[in-house]
């Protein structure tokens, strides 16, 4: 819960008891157990405006965390774990694209050729790297998850890249 409805709740213990607390949760993890989370392209969109307003990062770093977590506890065998490594490098990509935009926005018109032609090459780097891990276990159900942790980890890398060499000073959260 949020700090405010931590403090509501707190404060009025005879209307959330415990066990009350306890099965609203219950009902909730029960909802979402197996709910595929997507960013639409209206939330991007307005992201992207902002980012183009603002000097704004997404953290989507606990909900990296959180899917991680999950896939950790093998919730729904080997297709769970599968998706939710594909769900995690949705974030980490959305992330990746915005820190992009922010170095070309910030980037002479040299800067931004250059800048496109070494981000094509990774990306291509990228699916290689991913391709050939995922061929250990080939035609296998493991495959889909080796291929996405390692294109996760070389996104998670990019990601580190251009924060150091395009933001150094801002603040990380």
């Amino acid at each position: 819960m949020c700090h405010a409805h931590h403090v509501r709740i707190d404060s009025l213990p005879a209307e959330y008891p415990v066990e009350a607390l306890q099965a609203i949760r219950e009902e909730h993890e029960r909802s979402v157990e197996h709910k595929v989370y997507k960013v639409s392209d209206d939330i991007i969109d307005d992201a992207l405006f902002q980012l183009l307003q603002l000097d704004w990062e997404p953290y989507f770093e606990p909900t990296v965390d959180y899917l991680i977590a999950d896939m950790d506890e093998a919730r729904g065998g080997q297709q769970g774990m599968n998706r939710l490594s594909r769900q995690v490098g949705e974030l980490l990509v959305a992330t990746l694209y915005i820190l992009t935009l922010r170095a070309l926005a910030a980037a002479t018109l040299s800067e931004r050729r250059r800048l496109l032609r070494e981000h094509q090459e990774w990306q291509d780097h990228r699916h290689r790297e991913a391709h050939t891990s995922s061929l250990e276990m080939e035609g296998g159900t493991g495959a889909p998850l080796l291929y996405n942790d390692t294109y996760n980890g070389i996104t998670e890398e990019r990601i580190e890249y251009l924060r150091k060499t395009y933001f150094p000073k801002t603040r990380q959260p």
